[in-house]
């Protein structure tokens, strides 16, 4: 796949600017207060430089994401099979979750599969009848299609490459048993439009499962780290925001027996520990 270079010379976000900003101001400070001789003044210009350096490529980074889509959704694709792999998110997924037990011999959507990080789950006679997958990211087929080599070959495959937010899906409604989610919702345009899409394709009383990493608590300090942090997250995140996901969860769609558990994911970087998991069903009409 060829990546359009084409950089818009408008679309530099301000956390760019600040970036910059911040190097300007590393270097009026260097000359206002710190020596220019001696052996303390030479550490200190080194130190200074390497600073102005870092973030003159950090703007310039993400200038680069934010003004070209196509060259963020590979950066994005390559991110995400990275961090995925790590082995100590595969209890809280296949098993806390349940996509190991609840999902065998069952037709399921799952929406943002990404590079198949899921397909881990379905082993040892646990996968479903027929897997769908919801994806605008076309970066991530080959890594699907790799991840997918060990699956059982009588599981039926399929991926749309669109956004579930803004097309009408692809399937009949009330056709699926399960519907997943896993760290999907904080990077979708509309996550209470993509919940109403499951729940179109969901049969009535159909399995909803989600696994999604949230906001912090309002006031904590890790609530005002992510706030922080929020600006470049959105960029090289393609889109990811920390929100109160519980909330949208609830407010989106009339839930049978609706659980939500928070719990922490220590194995994840500090702002991405705060997560939940949830199950639900649809309601019989």
């Amino acid at each position: 796949m060829t990546l359009n270079l084409g950089v818009c010379p408008c679309c530099v976000p301000p956390v760019a600017l600040s970036f910059l900003s911040a190097a300007l101001v590393v270097i009026i400070s260097a000359r206002m207060f710190f020596p220019r001789t001696g052996k303390v003044g030479k550490v200190l210009r080194f130190l200074t430089w390497s600073c102005v350096v870092m973030n003159v490529l950090m703007a310039g980074f993400l200038v680069a994401l934010k003004s070209n889509k196509d060259l963020q959704d590979s950066f994005f694709s390559k991110l995400c099979q990275k961090l995925s792999s790590d082995p100590a998110m595969l209890p809280p997924r296949c098993e806390r979750l349940g996509l190991s037990t609840k999902l065998a011999g069952l037709n399921v959507i799952e929406f943002g599969p990404g590079p198949g990080t899921t397909f881990k789950c379905f082993e040892n006679g646990t996968a479903p009848k027929s897997w769908v997958g919801i994806e605008p990211n076309s970066y991530f087929r080959e890594m699907q299609d790799e991840a997918a080599k060990d699956l059982d070959a009588s599981m039926v495959r399929s991926t749309r490459w669109y956004k579930a937010e803004t097309l009408e899906l692809d399937v009949a409604s009330g056709t699926f048993d399960a519907a997943y989610f896993t760290h999907v919702l904080c990077s979708v345009e509309d996550p209470s439009m993509v919940l109403q899409q499951a729940a179109r394709a969901l049969k009535p009383g159909g399995t909803l499962l989600l696994m999604e990493h949230v906001a912090a608590p309002e006031g904590t300090p890790l609530r005002y780290l992510q706030k922080t942090l929020a600006p470049i997250l959105e960029i090289v995140g393609n889109g990811c925001q920390w929100r109160d996901t519980e909330k949208i969860l609830r407010a989106s769609w009339d839930f049978e027996d609706l659980r939500v558990e928070p719990f922490s994911a220590d194995a994840m970087p500090l702002p991405f520990r705060p997560h939940i998991l949830a199950t639900a069903t649809k309601r019989q009409r």
